[in-house]
């Protein structure tokens, strides 16, 4: 299946084994083909809310060349995919889900990053966030809170992010901004996640290569788990293969300065990510 081969070109060959001689020399396990949440739903051994969505410019060109190989991943049996209308298949497509202005809300924010071609930019709050009015009022602290800015000829995709963000539990509200010369954008308000793209984590970049395998063949094998749950529980299947989709904490022991994977989250929910499955494949056809 090219889920795995994409996965494996752009998250491993690409950014997760830059310093190792070959990308050939991880143990092939299992296959990859795999889970996300909000900007991403979270494993781990200790209990944080978050969500992060970013997306390398180097994948993003990547993506463009491959975009019928892309595509093509989508068209077996067991995902409700049309390739004749492949963008706007997604669940929650051209919803009016952008119409509630947040502005007020989120004047006090900075920009966390630019990357992305689908967003116009990515924000952290410096004050917490409020949703909702008397009992049914919530504040999320501003540490655990991200914004997302829409282009406004993407927003009727956006809105299958939105979807799926709230078919996950990480959405907070969506809404409008004005914003740059009274300009107004969609606006995304997501939990943060907690984590950094692999290739970004000191302790993994200083460790010796047989230890950055063990950590590479244990994301890939939890990953793919995820996934397959999410595909049998929650009715979706993500294909966003990006080395910046996967976000991870890295441990280190003190005494034997050995690394392992303490936490990982996949994230990025956008359009084309997230696709519903028309029934559960079996565990050999979702590995194959």
């Amino acid at each position: 299946m090219i889920f795995r081969n994409i996965f494996l070109k752009l998250v491993i060959g690409t950014c997760f084994l830059r310093t190792l001689s070959t990308a050939a020399s991880i143990p092939r396990g299992r296959s990859i083909v795999y889970r996300k949440r909000d900007f991403g739903t979270q494993v781990s051994t200790k209990t944080k809310p978050s969500v992060r969505s970013l997306t390398s410019s180097e994948v993003h060109s990547v993506r463009k060349r491959d975009d019928e190989k892309w595509f093509k991943q989508l068209e077996v049996f067991w995902i409700d995919y049309d390739p004749t209308r492949r963008w706007e298949w997604c669940k929650g497509y051209g919803q009016p889900v952008f119409g509630k202005d947040l502005t007020s809300k989120l004047i006090e924010r900075v920009s966390f990053s630019e990357k992305g071609s689908n967003n116009k930019g990515i924000f952290v709050l410096q004050t917490d966030y409020t949703v909702g009015s008397g009992e049914n009022v919530r504040t999320y602290p501003k540490q655990t809170v991200i914004a997302k800015l829409i282009n406004h000829r993407l927003e009727a995709r956006a809105a299958c992010e939105v979807w799926a963000l709230n078919h996950f539990g990480l959405l907070i509200e969506a809404g409008r901004i004005t914003a740059e010369v009274d300009d107004t954008f969609g606006v995304i308000v997501m939990h943060k996640q907690s984590g950094k793209p692999l290739h970004d984590v000191e302790e993994w970049n200083t460790a010796p290569v047989d230890q950055k395998r063990a950590v590479v063949q244990d994301l890939r094998v939890q990953v793919q788990d995820l996934i397959y749950r999410w595909i049998q529980k929650k009715g979706v299947v993500h294909a966003d293969f990006d080395p910046d989709n996967v976000l991870v904490d890295i441990a280190r022991n003190k005494e034997t300065n050995a690394i392992r994977l303490e936490h990982f989250a996949i994230v990025d929910f956008g359009s084309p990510g997230v696709w519903l499955r028309r029934k559960v494949p079996s565990e050999q056809t979702f590995v194959s």
